[in-house]
């Protein structure tokens, strides 16, 4: 037998028949506001009640918009450091993780890093 109950306001939790529960939606995907009240930054999945909490009104807040450097700093945090030497006789490039030619069997006088 199959039951379903609210655990809270818009997710909905149904044991099913192996009385695992299951989420009836996505909890990882709230969208958060961001707003700056005296001087200090908030982060909030619902404005209107976190306002309400503090007694102050949207003309209060000042809203924020999601910043794209910490998103570019995090995307950078992800990559891999790459390094490039080119040989000073043919111009082929080798682009490599390492930051020497140690790894490779090359003349590493012939190359320079860029």
């Amino acid at each position: 037998m199959e039951e379903t109950f609210i655990l809270s306001y818009g997710v909905t939790v149904s044991t099913g028949d192996s009385k695992s529960l299951s989420l009836g939606s996505n909890p990882s995907g709230i969208t958060m506001v961001r707003f700056k009240y005296n001087g200090k930054e908030y982060e909030t999945p619902n404005l209107e009640k976190k306002l309400r909490r503090m007694k102050i009104s949207k003309e209060d807040i000042e809203l924020l918009l999601p910043n794209k450097k910490e998103k570019e700093k995090e995307k950078e945090k992800d990559e891999v450091i790459k390094y490039h030497f080119r040989n000073t006789k043919t111009g082929y490039i080798i682009t490599t993780i390492y930051p020497d030619l140690k790894n490779y069997n090359v003349n590493e006088s012939e190359w320079i890093k860029e």
